[in-house]
């Protein structure tokens, strides 16, 4: 738990400090003598910095400086919490526990190639999901969190399993797309009616594979979920249901859904949006899973949204609207470079996060 530590104070803490991240501040609290263990433990692994025996050219020292600081903001969080100060903590109830669950949720984010890799990303990032009961009960969430991605075996990643129409030409199926680590889960399903193309046949007579190719897709919203047991009882963590980058609307399969579409009309939510649930439901209870928990606002992710939307709006802004007409031009007409690829960049992100928070949420 050594290696998690570490990580903790010289790459988790120091990225949420930096407001460049857009990241609130997340403020944990642990107990004095996790503390001065902590602060033991830094000290040991970087006492060639301290002893002036490190290298200059590696990133010893910059690590060690950032670990200082880290302390520095952890006893700070405890004094704010012991007087009552107004600000959100996050209590440690058991530091054993806790570092014990983030080198777990690492490792079975290795082993299961679930969302990232990267130690220090998901540890920086896994706060976001946080909903407002779990400030209060941080090693219950972040057992949760195991418990997610070790779950993800009770689906394949791919699977036609059912066929719309008698000459199978309407097929659903289902697949899983990775999330970013700090969305709302690692992964995410989507339903999909693929509609496969009659097979077209050689001057030989033998049957044409490549036509194959030529089948359609009509991909609904994507389902941000976890399975978990708890209380007896298989339980899936509703997170959200949301159309992403990836979208494919084939209009000869949205023409053959269309009749459904119509009769689930809604001003407040999309027909599609309600045929994703369905479809997630039915396979639920196919399962044997019926307990649904709808979590409540994600804490942290709000905020995180309205500084990215701040961010980017920000940076948008910069360019004038001769600079905007003539880069999108030059875009359009296929002339690249550096320039124009980072402002369609950041008019892409501005799409995505601009005032988008309480969508999101």
């Amino acid at each position: 738990m050594e290696r998690i530590k570490d990580i903790l104070l010289t790459e988790t803490i120091p990225y949420i400090l930096d407001v460049r991240t857009g990241m609130p501040k997340i403020r944990f609290v642990f107990d004095r003598k996790t503390l001065e263990e902590l602060a033991d433990s830094l000290n040991e692994e970087y006492k060639d910095v301290k002893n002036n025996e490190y290298s200059k050219s590696n990133m010893r020292k910059p690590r060690y400086e950032k670990g200082l600081k880290s302390m520095a903001f952890l006893w700070n969080n405890l004094n704010k919490y012991q007087n009552g100060d107004g600000d959100i903590f996050i209590p440690v109830h058991d530091s054993e526990k806790f570092f014990f669950y983030l080198d777990e949720l690492i490792n079975v984010s290795k082993d299961e190639h679930r969302g990232t890799i990267y130690p220090s990303n998901t540890i920086r990032s896994i706060w976001l999901r946080m909903g407002i009961e779990d400030i209060e009960n941080v090693e219950i969430f972040l057992r949760r969190q195991i418990a997610f991605i070790k779950n993800y075996n009770v689906f394949q990643n791919y699977l036609e399993y059912a066929n719309l129409s008698e000459d199978n030409e309407y097929i659903l199926a289902y697949r899983f797309f990775g999330n970013e680590d700090w969305f709302e889960t690692n992964e995410s399903i989507v339903f999909e009616i693929r509609r496969t193309a009659p097979l077209k046949n050689l001057p030989n007579g033998e049957l044409d594979i490549d036509s194959l190719a030529d089948s359609k897709d009509y991909r609904f919203p994507s389902i941000h979920f976890g399975l978990v047991r708890e209380n007896g009882k298989n339980t899936c963590y509703l997170y959200g249901v949301q159309q992403i980058g990836f979208d494919i609307k084939d209009e000869s399969v949205k023409e053959y859904i269309q009749p459904v579409r119509k009769q689930l009309r809604n001003k407040y939510v999309s027909a599609d949006t309600l045929i994703a649930l369905s479809l997630f439901f039915d396979l639920l209870f196919k399962i044997g899973i019926k307990d649904i928990v709808v979590p409540t606002l994600q804490f942290f992710n709000y905020p995180y949204h309205e500084n990215l939307s701040e961010y980017y709006k920000g940076l948008f802004s910069e360019y004038t609207e001769e600079e905007r007409k003539k880069l999108e031009e030059d875009y359009n007409n296929r002339f690249y470079n550096s320039e124009t690829n980072r402002y369609m960049g950041l008019k892409d992100s501005v799409e995505r996060f601009g005032d988008k928070q309480d969508m999101i949420s």
